[in-house]
């Protein structure tokens, strides 16, 4: 199995991006727009739902806010697949000239919808048995604890404490490493060979997660600080109207009032947290797609393509 380059696959995405921004914009902004509205509705719902729970007590506005949360988890990944598309097959050489708007639900759309769909029913299936796994191992741990701790006192506490903390640790670093090996490149082997195949995204990964790890660092974390500080610029970070200790010290029902005072300045900001993120979207897709078909490349032989340079065999009815 072939490395990933770090620093030469980190160099194609942004090239990618850079010299392919208009294009990528034109590419995204209308399915990128409907998503962000969908979040944005759902997320201003969910939280005026809580609202509602502490004010009056009204738990069905919570409830019934839940459940469009989760519905729209799959109009979620359908928008994600439909503005990624475009833009992998773009990197991947299996489209190209510019574009004004595109909003193409194909076939290729479609296998990629459902990659993204069965990678979240994946992790989510670890991360559930890893919960229940962590819930068994601390159940053991506080039996054996209490036992050791009548025994060695603080000391006991102290090392109890800290093997808890390892064990989060290391359930933290598998779904890190778990993440990652799974996700790099199932998008790019749902366009370009047209198949939902975890285990064939999992295989080609094989010995490159130090390096993956560090390519996502340099694509991820750039868009990530320029939201950060554009966030920062129009809203500041400190919340205007903040209750001082002193204030909260003399409210009674304190930390439900400090709660509901956090979700209203939440919401009354989400406008501008939503629009920052559409701003950066075009440099965040681009990013992540270029560095996943420029390592995709370097992986997989030309032949197995069966293209012209490696170049895989556009389809005709390709979204």
């Amino acid at each position: 199995m072939s490395n990933i380059p770090v620093f030469s696959t980190i160099r194609r995405a942004y090239g990618f991006t850079f010299g392919n921004l208009a294009t990528i914009m034109g590419l995204i902004w209308l399915p990128m727009a409907l998503l962000l509205g969908l979040q944005y509705y759902v997320a201003v719902r969910y939280l005026n739902g809580y609202l509602s729970a502490f004010a009056q007590g009204n738990l069905y506005e919570l409830n019934s806010a839940t459940g469009v949360r989760y519905l729209s988890i799959v109009i979620v990944l359908l928008l994600q697949a439909i503005l990624v598309t475009p833009v992998m097959q773009q990197a991947l050489g299996l489209r190209s000239g510019g574009a004004l708007v595109s909003f193409a639900v194909g076939p290729t759309a479609l296998r990629v919808f459902g990659a993204m769909a069965a990678l979240a029913l994946v992790l989510i299936a670890i991360e559930y048995i890893g919960a229940i796994a962590l819930v068994f191992v601390f159940t053991v741990a506080a039996v054996a604890a209490d036992t050791v701790i009548s025994f060695h006192g603080t000391a006991a506490t102290i090392v109890g404490i800290c093997a808890v903390l390892a064990v989060l640790l290391i359930f933290a670093g598998a779904m890190i490493y778990l993440s990652l090996r799974l996700s790099f490149l199932v998008v790019a082997i749902a366009v370009a060979e047209r198949k939902i195949d975890l285990i064939r995204a999992w295989k080609l990964t094989n010995w490159n997660f130090w390096r993956i790890f560090l390519v996502t660092l340099a694509t991820v974390l750039p868009p990530a600080i320029v939201y950060g500080v554009l966030i920062w610029a129009a809203l500041g970070f400190p919340l205007p109207h903040a209750p001082s200790p002193a204030m909260l010290a003399g409210w009674k029902g304190a930390p439900s009032k400090a709660l509901t005072w956090v979700i209203q300045a939440l919401v009354g900001r989400m406008p501008y947290i939503f629009g920052v993120a559409f701003l950066v979207a075009p440099f965040s897709v681009g990013l992540s797609t270029g560095a996943a078909a420029a390592a995709y490349r370097e992986v997989v032989p030309p032949l197995e393509n069966n293209g012209p340079a490696g170049v895989p065999v556009p389809e005709t009815s390709a979204a």
